[in-house]
């Protein structure tokens, strides 16, 4: 197929965009989850402290979804999906790789690398695993919306 330089370059940004958009609200969702589960008015063990909400909301990503929000619902989302777990982290690492760009090659940012990534990332297994995550701490959170026939 003849296709014109500038079409796969709109082509290109189109599916760079709408990448971004599901890499960033993604994660935007399970981090929201995460904090907004944190208990307002109650102390919690937090590295041999009893601590509360605005502590805990500095403690790291990982800190949270492996350690902290188990313990508060009884759950433990990484030891029941170890592979949903790492879709999850390699989601943060994509994400943060877009945020601050800050990969190095030869003095210049490497934006062939994050750019490949992006082409490679498999977006119906990160909005899967987004949707099971909350779904796995709040059953029929997420729920898929009937298509018309």
């Amino acid at each position: 197929m003849d296709v014109v330089h500038g079409q796969k370059a709109q082509d290109f940004s189109y599916l760079f965009r709408a990448s971004c958009v599901c890499i960033f609200f993604s994660f935007a969702a399970i981090e929201a989850f995460l904090n907004q589960t944190l208990p307002e008015h109650k102390l919690i063990d937090y590295k041999g402290k009893q601590v509360g909400k605005k502590t805990l909301e500095k403690a790291t990503f990982e800190e949270k979804i492996s350690t902290i929000i188990p313990s508060i619902l009884k759950k433990d989302f990484a030891d029941s999906n170890k592979n949903d777990y790492e879709v999850i982290l390699k989601l943060k690492n994509l994400r943060n790789r877009l945020v601050h760009l800050k990969q190095i090659r030869n003095g210049l940012t490497s934006y062939n690398d994050i750019y490949q990534d992006i082409l490679n990332a498999n977006y119906n297994e990160i909005v899967a695993t987004t949707k099971n995550f909350l779904n796995f701490h709040h059953s029929g959170l997420i729920e898929n919306y009937p298509l018309e026939k």
